[in-house]
């Protein structure tokens, strides 16, 4: 008797908690839909007030050349720069690596520019945003070397470039080039590649943060000398090339980033299937202290850098 009571109590209560489950997760999906078809509007009215185009079905090759040509496009807005007359495509782009646990979904903002034929492929990669969203480097490629320039600019940004290039890709970075750089593209990656300029950053941006940028990007290319009129002949073949352009260019694949810390991690994993006892303790606390006091490290070291950066950037605007 009691136990037909007890089953009495115990199936309304599991079919109210599956119920009250099921609810909750059809909201929150229903949630998810409307909000992502306020995002797309508020995108769709931005551009048609802004006189650009929102591309309903995201051109994935427009990345074919970027450090991060995989993924979803989830917005595209195409367009033309209107004092620099470069155009450009936005992309806020996600992407899905690993898979059970080890499952994870970088978002990023991709901005590429059209520029003259460089002849080229370098990247200047920020310290103070190290990729640390994305799950990669992108400044660590096959055969490049990594030069950190003289001065400030070498504190906040690392720059990779081919030997054979040097010269060229420096006259890139001039001196006032370097420090409109460091005032307003901190928390950007730049990459330079043939006749695409490629901005990322770690987070997607709204149409609002995308707006502001537009100016500042509009002056990067004039600051950068990568407008549609910022051109030469090519003495080799007589056709329009960037300023600084070479004469033959340069390619060079990316190399895929490990980090040392999910080498840890995946090594503390394995040893505590294997070892019983105070043994597996002692790796797991092992394991823990390492990974706190990397993770200590590298955030004192951003906040270093972060600290500095203000200070560097206080004292030239004086």
């Amino acid at each position: 008797m009691s136990d037909q009571i007890a089953l009495s109590i115990f199936l309304p209560l599991f079919f109210f908690i599956f119920f009250g489950i099921f609810v909750a997760i059809i909201v929150v999906f229903i949630k998810a839909i409307k909000n992502a078809a306020a995002q797309k509007l508020a995108w769709q009215n931005w551009a048609i007030s802004s006189g650009f185009q929102f591309v309903e079905i995201p051109d994935k090759s427009v990345l074919s050349f970027s450090s991060f040509n995989e993924g979803v496009i989830s917005t595209q807005i195409s367009g033309v720069l209107q004092q620099a007359g470069n155009r450009f495509t936005f992309n806020n782009q996600s992407e899905v690596r690993g898979s059970g646990k080890n499952k994870k979904t970088y978002n990023r903002t991709i901005i590429t520019i059209n520029i003259p034929d460089t002849k080229l492929h370098l990247i200047v990669n920020s310290k103070i945003n190290n990729d640390t969203a994305s799950g990669g480097n992108i400044g660590q490629y096959v055969g490049s070397q990594r030069y950190s320039l003289e001065g400030d600019f070498g504190e906040f940004f690392d720059v990779f470039m081919p030997d054979t290039t040097q010269s060229e890709a420096l006259s890139i970075l001039a001196p006032d080039s370097m420090l409109y750089i460091m005032e307003n593209f901190s928390d950007y990656d730049i990459e330079i590649n043939g006749s695409i300029m490629y901005l990322y950053t770690y987070k997607q941006l709204n149409h609002s943060e995308f707006a502001n940028m537009l100016p500042l990007i509009e002056r990067l290319c004039s600051e950068l000398k990568l407008r549609p009129q910022d051109v030469r002949r090519d003495h080799t073949n007589n056709t329009l090339v960037a300023r600084t352009a070479t004469a033959a260019p340069t390619h060079r694949g990316l190399k895929k980033d490990f980090k040392i810390m999910g080498i840890i991690l995946s090594v503390g994993i394995i040893a505590l299937q294997f070892l019983q006892g105070s043994a597996a303790m002692y790796v797991f606390f092992g394991v823990f202290i390492i990974t706190l006091m990397k993770t200590a490290i590298d955030g004192g070291r951003e906040m270093k850098l972060k600290r500095k950066y203000k200070q560097v950037i206080a004292k030239n605007k004086l």
